[in-house]
């Protein structure tokens, strides 16, 4: 008896898109991913500068009430400075509001953060703090 021949299995034929789609699929799939991450941590960073630029401002209004309290010996109508008007528009741009809450001795400024919805709060002793809220009869941080 002759041996007979071994007969080799018929190759599928994939087809040559077939393969070019699962070789864009494993390589576009993770990129993907890591644009969605990327993201996400440049989101969290907007609100963090945001909310850094709002304290920054709220600072700088303590100096124009400090600067008009020297020039008119009262806090009272520091909000009327031209450099105020300018901070205060500012902050609204930001998504927030500058509170003030002045007599003739003393003063306290306040916004929230959008980002960590507390408020960030600057007064007449220096104090300039991240705190949960403020009184609008407050006149000094809490």
């Amino acid at each position: 008896m002759e041996p007979q021949p071994v007969q080799a299995k018929p190759k599928s034929k994939i087809p040559w898109w077939l393969i070019v789609i699962v070789v864009l699929l494993v390589m576009i799939v993770p990129i993907g991913i890591i644009a969605a991450m990327v993201l996400v941590s440049l989101s969290s960073a907007r609100g963090k500068a945001t909310d850094a630029r709002i304290m920054s401002d709220v600072s700088q209004m303590r100096n124009v009430a400090e600067n008009y309290n020297s020039q008119h010996s009262t806090y009272k109508g520091f909000e009327t400075d031209p450099t105020a008007k300018t901070i205060l528009s500012d902050v609204q741009k930001s998504g927030s509001k500058i509170n003030e809450n002045t007599t003739d001795t003393t003063y306290v400024i306040y916004a929230t953060l959008p980002d960590t919805k507390k408020v960030f709060c600057a007064d007449y002793n220096g104090s300039g703090e991240e705190v949960n809220s403020v009184s609008s009869t407050q006149t000094s941080c809490p």
